[in-house]
């Protein structure tokens, strides 16, 4: 009897091993999100540090240092910013080079097991954002650094997605897929725009308008991205009339996508099921559709969008999305082999009249349950991805004459205004005069 009891128990006893171990990338920052969208974000801020051990532990040290770098960016800390981006950046570089051993356990577990590499759009963003910290702190030739490492990162991103899109092309022959598609991303109408804002400054004229070529091929070539008109500040561009100076607005809205949990059970035998968890990333609601800028004369413009942040986001996440489906499946698979040779040994141990035959049954049975259990439990979606990038970036300009203002951003949906803010603009001869926005709505 003691015998069966330990029979019994050792399954149990792993489970619970086993699973103490298993790790979720799910965190609670429904109060940060709170004071973010009221326009808190000094605030915010400080609530998000108050989570640092919470955050840590279930989304690692990436996710932590490009959301404070963010959050530091909306509040002005643009050094602060900097530091955070660039630790981020490092740590999606180490990331490719972790050891086979430390991703072992995302065989047998799942991906919150293994470091997170962060998404494309994270990697290409931290240095736009970068670009736009150093400009503030009146570093303009830092600035054009970042954007032409923009540059070099999509360029790799190219031959990343070709060999990633061969992986999935050989998956599809083996039928181990979630199904195919291509990746439309291949540079930044944003970056493209700010090199040309930076390289104007700088005096560089031939870059400045290889920057603005660029800006209208992006919008060409990549129509699935920009499903919106070019911006008119990116089409022709008339130097300002004499006496005038040029105004440059940059204003940011919304929120970046999240990543969800989506589940399916797939029969593996007679009253069990294997689970299959997989990320799913989605768009979260946008308010603002019009933005303008008026000054206190009177003068004002309107901001056109330039990028949709979200659908670039997406639309990276797309082929890397078929490796972690199968991934996942494999995995799954894996798991429910167990499940089904406990299953067939308990199913011919009870048609056999042999000596012993009931005790294996029972023994098969209880591993069968564990394999089960074990499968349901372990299997979790990675859903770590940064929180504070925003959605949609929006661009426009306006000469004025030389002296103080203030500008007052307005943020509108269809029928009335959101949200707005103001900002003071003492414009100089000779400088690059960009003065940036933000919404969270």
């Amino acid at each position: 009897m003691k015998r069966y009891i330990f029979f019994t128990a050792l399954p149990l006893l792993v489970l619970l091993t086993a699973t103490s171990c298993v790790s979720t990338s799910a965190v609670d920052l429904s109060q940060v999100d709170l004071l973010y969208l009221q326009g808190d974000v000094e605030s915010a801020k400080t609530h998000y540090e108050e989570k640092t051990k919470e955050i840590l532990s279930a989304q690692g040290q990436l996710v932590y240092s490009l959301d404070l770098g963010m959050l530091s960016h909306y509040t002005g800390a643009y050094s602060a910013s900097n530091e955070f981006l660039t630790a981020a950046e490092g740590l999606i570089s180490d990331a490719y080079t972790e050891s086979v051993m430390a991703n072992i356990g995302s065989y047998i577990l799942n991906d919150n097991t293994r470091v997170y590499p962060g998404e494309d759009y994270e990697d290409i963003y931290a240095n736009v954002f970068k670009s736009l910290n150093y400009h503030f702190l009146g570093k303009t030739e830092d600035s054009m650094v970042e954007i032409r490492r923009t540059s070099e990162k999509e360029s790799l991103l190219k031959d990343k997605y070709a060999r990633l899109l061969e992986k999935s092309e050989q998956a599809s022959e083996g039928r181990l897929t979630g199904g195919l598609q291509s990746i439309s991303f291949s540079q930044s109408a944003l970056a493209n725009y700010l090199g040309m804002l930076y390289s104007g400054a700088l005096g560089n004229t031939s870059d400045r308008d290889y920057y603005l070529r660029s800006v209208q091929n992006a919008f060409s070539m990549q129509p699935t991205l920009y499903q919106f008109s070019l911006p008119p500040s990116a089409q022709k561009r008339p130097e300002p009339e004499q006496g005038k100076i040029r105004l440059e607005f940059i204003a940011f809205t919304g929120l970046g996508p999240t990543k969800q949990e989506v589940v399916q059970q797939l029969y593996v035998s007679k009253n069990n099921y294997a689970k299959l968890a997989l990320p799913v990333m989605s768009l979260r609601p946008e308010q603002v559709t019009r933005i303008a800028v008026r000054l206190d004369t009177g003068q004002k413009v309107q901001l056109y969008k330039i990028e949709d942040l979200s659908r670039i986001a997406q639309d990276t996440f797309a082929l890397r999305y078929q490796n972690i489906y199968n991934k996942t499946l494999l995995r799954t698979l894996t798991k429910a082999t167990g499940t089904v040779v406990f299953d067939a040994v308990e199913h011919e141990a009870r048609k056999s009249d042999k000596e012993g035959s009931d005790s294996v049954a029972l023994v098969s049975g209880f591993l069968s349950l564990f394999s089960s259990i074990f499968n349901q439990v372990s299997e979790q979606a990675d859903l770590r991805i940064s929180h504070y990038f925003p959605a949609t970036a929006w661009v426009g300009y306006l000469d004025v004459e030389p002296g103080d203002y203030t500008a007052t951003f307005y943020y509108a949906d269809a029928t009335s205004i959101l949200y707005s803010e103001q900002e003071m603009v003492s414009p100089r001869e000779g400088q690059l005069n960009l003065y940036e926005g933000f919404c969270p709505m």
